[in-house]
């Protein structure tokens, strides 16, 4: 029996496709998912990996860096430049030694010294001893403390090095103060070298540093500082080549005349430091009233130089020794044109190597007399 046209459209009215018939929600979610398909096929190819390369880049750099960061302390540790871990002091230069590190000394003078000197403490207080101590810049560290503490009997720490200013003196000296009596560490003397050189305001200050980073052991090896000490050390041990300070390539004769005539330029018209000069004098009190005795060291310079001195600057160089009144004074001046004739020395300031050991005699005899007041 054949069906109207009126049920054949009824029949194709309930026919209609599936999807025409689904609920509205599902035909957004498709759409959704053909546009997220369309556009990931629209990427170019690797774009979906641009998230975890990311990741892959960091994690491989942040490795490195850490294997990195412990091989330098590793190799830092390993040579120890500085002598951090040392478990006696170095008295580089003054005793014997293969020299392991001179360079580590050479790049930073003042952070070596106050490393060593914390060993030094640790020793002499360990065997109830109080300690003499020599402060100042290079003029000061030609006198030989091992030699001192022979012919004294008591332990010697020269804490003096090259350009050490005033300032940095002080500073130096606030610090033994302040630790004197602590632990068991006794200090009796200081001795500072104080030259008419210095008597003049320089900005330069490396001992706030040095006093800062010397606690600071595990931390240091991590520095550019150690590391280029270590590579230094190594160099010295491996092919024998030194860290020496630059000299200029001229006769002693020509090297006199010029550090003298510099001398000459840089002093001209300087303003008195008494600012400077107040601050040494209350330092000195306050050493003083830690029961440390405080005395002041003059040595020798070239017989030219001190012509300069006593001529070119006359009123500078007799408030100078004016300062210096009424405190204990070992003056190695008198009659240095004799005892320290020109032939002695290298340069303007510097005694030639085979002359310095009799400035630490003539230092032991002085002090043997006692200070003049």
């Amino acid at each position: 029996m054949s069906s109207s046209p009126l049920q054949r459209r009824g029949s194709e009215a309930r026919g209609l496709e599936p999807r025409a018939r689904e609920p509205r929600v599902l035909l957004e979610a498709d759409a959704e998912m053909a546009e997220s398909v369309h556009l990931l096929a629209s990427r170019k190819p690797g774009a979906a990996l641009k998230l975890p390369m990311a990741r892959l880049f960091l994690a491989t750099f942040a490795g490195v860096s850490l294997l990195l960061a412990a091989l330098v302390f590793v190799v830092d540790y390993t040579v120890d430049p500085y002598g951090h871990f040392a478990e006696a002091h170095d008295a580089y230069p003054y005793e014997p030694s293969d020299g392991s590190r001179a360079p580590a000394y050479m790049l930073n003078r003042s952070l070596f010294k106050l490393i060593h000197l914390d060993k030094f403490m640790a020793e002499t207080a360990a065997r109830g001893e109080a300690v003499q101590l020599l402060v100042g810049d290079s003029l000061g560290k030609q006198v030989n403390p091992r030699l001192l503490a022979e012919a004294t009997g008591r332990p010697w720490f020269n804490l003096a090095f090259g350009g050490a200013n005033l300032i940095e003196n002080t500073l130096l000296i606030e610090h033994l103060i302040a630790r004197n009596g602590t632990n068991g560490e006794r200090i009796e003397r200081i001795l500072w070298n104080f030259p008419f050189t210095r008597i003049r305001l320089q900005p330069k200050d490396e001992m706030t540093r040095a006093l800062a980073v010397k606690d600071r052991v595990y931390a240091h090896l991590f520095t550019f500082e150690s590391l280029r000490a270590t590579v230094f050390s190594l160099r010295k041990r491996w092919f024998g080549i030194d860290v020496i300070d630059p000299v200029r390539n001229l006769p002693v004769d020509e090297l006199v005349a010029y550090n003298i005539r510099r001398f000459q330029v840089d002093t001209e018209g300087m303003a008195w430091p008494g600012e400077m000069l107040d601050r040494v004098t209350a330092v000195t009190q306050k050493a003083l009233a830690a029961g440390i005795e405080v005395v002041f060291l003059v040595v020798p310079v070239h017989p030219d130089l001190q012509a300069v001195f006593e001529r070119d600057f006359a009123d500078r160089f007799a408030r100078y020794r004016s300062f210096l009144d009424g405190s204990c004074v070992i003056d190695l001046t008198p009659d240095a044109a004799t005892r320290w004739p020109a032939a002695h020395f290298r340069d303007d300031i510097h005694l030639a190597a085979p002359h310095i050991p009799a400035l630490t005699r003539a230092v032991e005899a002085e002090l043997a007399q006692g200070c003049t007041a």
